[in-house]
């Protein structure tokens, strides 16, 4: 049961960003990763293990999802050798596959009984609602996806995760504050868009803000034209203008106008979908409406040509994110997988500020995906930056 893989670490390495408080990752590559590492044994891993501290992590690294348990274990693994390389003690890492396991129970177990402190993991959410039904955790468990917010802190039971829904929530409480009082959700038909449109929906009107309406598009969609101009009422406005025309005889100097009834748009999109739908916002004259989206909206590249189409968007993001300068040029991967990535870098350090944020309720930890804080459930929560794009480049912003 028991594996390490290594094998797409180099891939990722090459994105790690540094200027974090806790760790700083930079340059990591072949300086960091000798040759073998390509090829590491658990053997291997030992070597680099000093402390009696033992963590077991349990990820998806075979089937659907092996792309993202390998980029949580990248990051995770990127994280230590950083700290080894420091000369700070590490511990001993043992990584368990998730992957065809109805009872992942059984597989925390097994962690348990090899000697793990902690257990990181699992990622599946229906994976880590099993231990929800458990009586007795006798090693303290940080899930890697949220379970939603428990009813009473459970003892030994941890939640850390990237969740949409949170950022959509922060978005919406965010565009509050800048006084928008009317939106329009423009988000994908999957079950994250579909999340994300959700929850951004339910906090706006919890803060008594009004939806006009929302856009759920396909992946197959080539052309967001046609569907954006019948919601901006381009239509009508031709319409009125065709009207005015028979009434008065003649034809008449125009240009057609929008809807004046929204005053925001919350996006939902990776980076391809947005360079499509940003300009056909502009020339459907709405260039003007605030818009606001989640992380996934940037590439993590400084691909300044290709990001003009996204001028003007006020996104939120992460720390390691907005630190542009370490990021290899030319490098780049897509977003869900680079969020995985600095997931994996915060997984390995809370393995030593756990203890700080359970005796100190009010300790922040600073990690590359957010400003993290436990709450008295038992949550980690994310506080993240915020940034806009603005000629190509992105920005930090308030």
């Amino acid at each position: 049961m028991f594996r390490v893989q290594v094998t797409t670490i180099l891939c990722f390495i090459a994105l790690l960003a540094s200027g974090c408080s806790q760790i700083s990752i930079l340059n990591i590559g072949e300086k960091y990763f000798p040759q073998e590492v390509q090829s590491y044994s658990d053997e291997k891993v030992s070597k680099y293990s000093d402390t009696q501290n033992k963590i077991a992590v349990l990820l998806p690294l075979s089937g659907a999802q092996k792309k993202a348990g390998d980029a949580i274990q990248s990051g995770f693994l990127a994280a230590l050798y950083r700290a080894k390389e420091n000369k700070e003690q590490v511990p001993q890492v043992q990584f368990y596959d998730t992957e065809n396991m109805m009872d992942v129970v059984n597989l925390y177990t097994q962690a348990v009984n090899d000697g793990a402190q902690l257990v990181l993991g699992p990622v599946k959410k229906d994976n880590a609602f099993q231990f929800l039904a458990l009586k007795r955790i006798p090693v303290p468990i940080i899930t890697l996806n949220y379970m939603g917010e428990l009813t009473s802190p459970r003892r030994n039971i941890f939640q850390f995760g990237l969740s949409v829904t949170d950022e959509s929530r922060e978005i919406a409480s965010k565009a509050w504050t800048k006084s928008h009082k009317s939106a329009l959700i423009i988000a994908p038909s999957s079950s994250w868009g579909r999340r994300s449109a959700k929850a951004f929906h339910e906090r706006w009107q919890e803060k008594g803000g009004k939806i006009t309406d929302t856009i759920l598009y396909s992946n197959t969609v080539t052309d967001f034209t046609p569907e954006l101009s019948s919601i901006l009422h381009i239509k009508n406005s031709s319409t009125r203008k065709r009207n005015l025309e028979k009434l008065l005889g003649k034809p008449l100097v125009y240009t057609p106008r929008r809807r004046k009834d929204i005053d925001m748009i919350f996006l939902v999109a990776y980076p391809d979908r947005a360079r499509q739908i940003k300009p056909t916002l502009d020339f459907l004259f709405a260039g003007d409406i605030e818009i606001y989206s989640t992380s996934q909206i940037y590439s993590g590249s400084e691909e300044v040509d290709r990001n003009r189409d996204l001028n003007g968007i006020n996104f939120i993001t992460t720390p390691w994110s907005l630190d542009l300068s370490t990021l290899l040029s030319g490098v780049s991967m897509p977003p869900i997988y680079r969020h995985f990535f600095a997931l994996g870098i915060d997984a390995y350090q809370l393995h030593y500020s756990l203890k700080q944020m359970k005796k100190n309720p009010n300790h922040k930890f600073y990690g590359v995906t957010g400003t993290l804080q436990l709450n008295p459930l038992g949550t980690i929560k994310r506080t993240q930056p915020w940034a806009k794009f603005r000629k190509g480049k992105i920005y930090s912003i308030q």
